[in-house]
């Protein structure tokens, strides 16, 4: 298990536990030791844009659908929470739902140098 760990390590973002870990500190005050997934799902349970922050919330929210190894029992329900927030920051209407293959499209873009505004606007433009 150690090697296919150490294997996947190799193509995530050096910014994901980065994310996760500074997402959950401004979530709980007296962080302790988890994993990273349990982390994602505190932050999850407990989402708040105002004391995370836009920007940090958005990264954290691709890292939880593109690349946090959640168990496979509880995978779809924080898949879908940070789905449904990432609609929410970027201020969709109902017509349009994010999946995880946009969510793949907006890592790319972020790794590109885009904004979390970038994005935004360019959804804008997409009829619904």
């Amino acid at each position: 298990m150690k090697k296919i760990s150490e294997f996947f390590r190799k193509f995530i973002p050096e910014r994901i536990t980065s994310s996760t870990e500074k997402a959950h500190e401004k979530i709980v005050k007296n962080p302790c030791y988890l994993l990273e997934w349990e982390m994602a799902g505190i932050v999850l349970d407990n989402f708040n844009v105002p004391m995370i922050g836009e920007d940090l919330a958005f990264e954290f929210l691709l890292d939880a659908i593109n690349f946090i190894p959640f168990p496979l029992s509880i995978r779809r329900k924080y898949v879908l929470k940070a789905e449904g927030f990432i609609e929410e920051l970027l201020g969709l209407s109902g017509d349009h739902e994010i999946h995880m293959d946009e969510a793949a499209v907006m890592e790319e873009m972020l790794r590109e140098g885009k904004t979390l505004e970038d994005i935004r606007n360019s959804y804008k433009k997409i009829p619904a």
